[in-house]
């Protein structure tokens, strides 16, 4: 059983980034979701859900992001999800939660905020 380690988290003018695990299934969900629902009880103006490292993501992963979203909407939090990878992205629309997120290419999309452990680059595309 894989658990997923402690997730690094960056803050920074009210915004709290998260770096989920580089595979997001039944294994590591339920510490990942733990972590992050932790972080979100501290109700910072915007949670991102930072996935750049992401690259395998099942039903739980989108569990996890669903879940994310019901409580960051009780608590008056703005979530983004940060999803490169096409294969994330992929499971993210085949699942049909990617119209219920604030879905954003990479760390450049963040404009304003700064992902887990990585500088902006600058303005970007959604």
């Amino acid at each position: 059983m894989r658990l997923a380690p402690r997730l690094p988290v960056h803050r920074r003018d009210g915004v709290l980034s998260v770096l989920l695990p580089a595979e997001i299934d039944l294994d590591t969900r339920t510490a990942a979701l733990e972590q992050c629902l932790a972080l979100l009880g501290t109700r910072p103006a915007v949670f991102v859900a930072d996935m750049t490292a992401t690259v395998f993501c099942d039903s739980s992963g989108i569990d996890l992001l669903v879940r994310l979203r019901r409580r960051a909407r009780l608590l008056g939090c703005e979530l983004r999800v940060v999803a490169p990878h096409p294969a994330v992205r992929r499971v993210l629309a085949l699942s049909g939660v990617r119209h219920l997120l604030d879905v954003r290419d990479g760390h450049a999309a963040l404009t304003g905020a700064v992902a887990a452990g990585a500088p902006l680059d600058g303005p970007g595309q959604r």
